[in-house]
């Protein structure tokens, strides 16, 4: 879908938001992994997704943290 999808995509980006933050928070490696994949996809998919995105940082990027210190060694 995201590969046929061209403009129609960047209106149901809101949408997208409440899957993909609901996907992070299981906190499941291979969910976050193949959210993560899913998302780089996204934002090459079509033009302007990447700046569509930025609302949704807050939302997003707080389980991203979480993740990256869980991985880190110290």
């Amino acid at each position: 879908m995201l590969d046929r999808g061209g403009p129609k995509i960047l209106p149901v980006i809101p949408q997208l938001i409440i899957p993909i933050k609901n996907a992070l928070n299981t906190r499941n490696h291979q969910v976050m992994c193949t959210t993560l994949k899913v998302l780089q996809h996204l934002v090459l998919s079509a033009d302007k997704v990447g700046e569509a995105l930025v609302p949704y940082f807050r939302q997003i990027l707080p389980i991203f943290n979480l993740f990256k210190n869980k991985n880190s060694k110290f």
